[in-house]
């Protein structure tokens, strides 16, 4: 779970990666990936047939949340 201090930010991010979640790169339907947000958090699950499928896809989110947020944070600065 990602926890957010402002509900503005987890929406923003909670939105990004919905939208990946619907058009995935990969639609062999080997992995799954779900996102889920409440009132303070984001719920990340992500299912693979493989480990390095798996770690392939955590890393591709993971890149997807830093590059998110430090898009907005750039954003904020101005």
């Amino acid at each position: 779970m990602i926890g957010m201090p402002e509900k503005k930010v987890l929406k923003a991010l909670f939105q990004s990666l919905q939208a990946e979640c619907k058009a995935p790169v990969d639609r062999s339907g080997r992995n799954t990936v779900t996102v889920e947000m409440n009132d303070e958090k984001l719920l990340i699950t992500i299912t693979s047939k493989t480990v390095s499928n798996l770690r392939a896809i955590t890393n591709t989110y993971l890149y997807l949340i830093y590059a998110a947020l430090s898009s907005l944070e750039a954003v904020n600065k101005q």
